[in-house]
């Protein structure tokens, strides 16, 4: 959600969809960093085992890390309940 100053209702600007696997939903999302690069949200979507991106104004995210369909594990392709998320200087997770 965002919310101007001195407003009485917010505009949704990730999720909204309900809970679930799909690039138009978010399952727990736990950790959230604003790239000004990109004017994009990185989400650790911990419900869903990944971390995902969702530009602002778009309707649906990308994939970044992890499994598409929500699976978790301990593979170098895998993520099991990412619970935070951050970029370093040159734009890496």
């Amino acid at each position: 959600m965002q919310y101007s100053p001195n407003a009485l209702s917010g505009t949704v600007v990730a999720g909204g969809n309900g809970a679930g696997n799909g690039n138009t939903e978010l399952a727990n999302p736990t950790g959230i960093y604003f790239d000004s690069s990109s004017n994009s949200l990185i989400i650790a979507n911990t419900g869903a085992n990944n971390i995902v991106r969702w530009v602002l104004g778009d309707t649906n995210w990308t994939l970044i890390a992890g499994d598409i369909n929500g699976v978790s594990g301990n593979t170098s392709t895998l993520l099991h309940e990412p619970y935070d998320v951050t970029l370093d200087s040159w734009g890496n997770v």
